[in-house]
């Protein structure tokens, strides 16, 4: 018998005896009931938006449900702003908040020359002489990276996903391409439900993953060497989907110090960079830059240079 919300019963007993002068009596009456089954809620604490991440990172969220019922989580990630959902990679547990995240791959693959073509591309107005000097240098160290022995990664892990409250999961974004991502988490409250299971979902905000470290092209054309032994040469960083925030340069492994940005700031995916030394000694130098990205990533290039 289905009851609406927010009413009461109403019962009638009819006591009939066989035996005049025997009145019946009702010690107590039972009734049996089941709570209509309530929906479940779930919500995201991270990402909240606008991060950009890099290496191991943790989705986190909190999920209630009025009934008290046990929930279990399901967690997609998007790739096209929410168009279309995929489970998330295999190899990237659920687990108990708290609990520690996967160890940190070894290596990360430089940019591929497709990849350094597309960041020119966003560029059209980039002298050619330019673009071919930085394709060519993309191409050299792709090679050199691929005559390295092959690293070992983390062995994908089997643990199934458990039933949370609260609860996170750990990402290697290493295992997803760079760009722009949301997460969509589904909680449901089926483990204490066998018919009439609910569930709610939550879709986090935006986020940029990018693993791929910075390029950079030192502009042999633009060294100079002054009377006093001075070096100054330009360069170009270059990255792809988040900006350049920085680049360093040190002479022969001493301290690091800053270079100039080209256009007084360094904020954008494609940054052209000047580094002057001071006066060095005759002789052979070693020159070393390093480039920073906003998702924390760096890259370093070396070039030798001699003072006569």
């Amino acid at each position: 018998m289905a009851s609406p919300p927010a009413r009461f019963i109403q019962y009638r007993v009819l006591l009939r005896s066989e035996k005049p002068g025997i009145s019946p009596t009702v010690r107590s009456v039972e009734i049996g009931f089941l709570n209509r089954n309530q929906p479940p809620k779930v919500w995201f604490q991270s990402p909240a938006g606008g991060e950009v991440w890099s290496g191991s990172q943790t989705l986190k969220w909190q999920g209630s449900d009025p009934d008290g019922d046990t929930l279990s989580y399901e967690v997609l990630y998007s790739a096209d702003g929410g168009a279309h959902w995929k489970p998330m990679p295999t190899g990237t547990p659920t687990v108990v908040q708290g609990a520690g995240s996967q160890p940190e791959a070894p290596g990360r693959r430089p940019a591929s020359v497709a990849d350094v073509k597309a960041m020119l591309d966003q560029h059209p107005d980039l002298p050619a002489a330019l673009r071919d000097q930085i394709l060519a240098r993309a191409k050299e160290v792709n090679e050199t990276y691929d005559k390295k022995p092959p690293s070992s990664a983390p062995a994908p892990s089997s643990q199934a996903t458990p039933t949370l409250r609260t609860g996170n999961m750990a990402l290697d974004t290493r295992s997803l391409a760079d760009g722009l991502y949301r997460f969509k988490v589904i909680a449901s409250d089926r483990p204490s439900n066998a018919v009439g299971a609910l569930s709610a979902e939550a879709i986090s905000e935006t986020v940029t993953i990018c693993n791929t470290p910075p390029v950079i092209v030192m502009l042999a054309d633009t060294q100079k060497i002054g009377g006093d032994g001075s070096v100054a040469i330009e360069g170009v960083a270059l990255q792809r989907e988040v900006p350049i925030t920085a680049v360093q340069f040190r002479v022969d492994g001493g301290d690091w110090l800053a270079a100039a940005p080209a256009e007084g700031i360094f904020d954008s995916t494609m940054e052209r960079f000047r580094i002057q030394t001071g006066p060095l000694a005759k002789g052979a130098h070693s020159i070393e830059v390093k480039a920073f990205n906003a998702a924390g990533g760096t890259s370093t290039e070396k070039r030798s240079v001699e003072v006569k």
